[in-house]
């Protein structure tokens, strides 16, 4: 094969042939005498043997710096942030590589132990309620909380039925006490239009009170 590329490489310089004819002669594509001609000129007949075929990528990390990397985890047994930090706090004005990156060498060269799975235990106890009907199931919760102008914080406070995401109640409360939020509470229940009718004891799971605390939950 490296016989057939220097005599079509010899032929393109010797320019008694054209380009065309060297590659209707040969089978092979105009390009393709281009390259076998110009590697020839310029290396010689050892720059005929077949390259690999992986492409060059201008922004694949330099060996030194990865080397770096490497000397970094070995001799400290820091992660890519702290050798990062490093490593920029040393040289600035070098471009160094991304955390991603800098993760990609460390598993590359096999200086990261991957993280046992644990498996999740899910208990029956933390099932969701799934309601199927509506009015069987509502939901309560603050959202969120922010500081108004005067310096006093609000606490929105809303009660939904489940299915519909009907809003039942909507009230800006001044904290989460309970002393505030029952008497919404008790109002809906006492509304025989918005849930099902319900005994104390069997109305532990109409309500979702995680967000608001254990003590409405125990009124409930």
């Amino acid at each position: 094969m490296v016989d057939l590329r220097e005599q079509m490489a010899v032929m393109a310089l010797s320019g008694r042939y054209s380009i065309t004819e060297i590659a209707e002669l040969f089978g092979v594509s105009r390009p393709t005498v281009y390259k076998y001609r110009d590697r020839y000129r310029a290396h010689g007949r050892a720059d005929l043997e077949e390259r690999g075929r992986a492409p060059h990528s201008p922004r694949r990390t330099p060996d030194w710096m990865a080397a770096r990397v490497i000397e970094d985890r070995r001799q400290f047994g820091f992660g890519s942030k702290k050798i990062r930090r490093r490593m920029t706090d040393a040289e600035p004005e070098v471009g160094w590589p991304a955390r991603s990156t800098i993760d990609a060498i460390l598993k590359r060269e096999g200086l990261v132990r991957p993280r046992r799975v644990r498996k999740r235990f899910h208990s029956p106890f933390q099932r969701r309620y799934e309601p199927t009907v509506a009015g069987e199931l509502a939901t309560i919760d603050f959202k969120g909380e922010f500081r108004l102008r005067d310096g006093r914080w609000c606490h929105p406070l809303t009660m939904a039925e489940a299915m519909s995401r009907y809003l039942l109640v909507c009230q800006a409360l001044p904290s989460i006490g309970l002393d505030l939020v029952w008497p919404l509470v008790e109002a809906v229940f006492r509304e025989p239009a918005c849930l099902m009718p319900c005994s104390a004891t069997t109305a532990l799971p109409s309500v979702d009170m995680a967000s608001v605390g254990s003590r409405p939950s125990a009124c409930i």
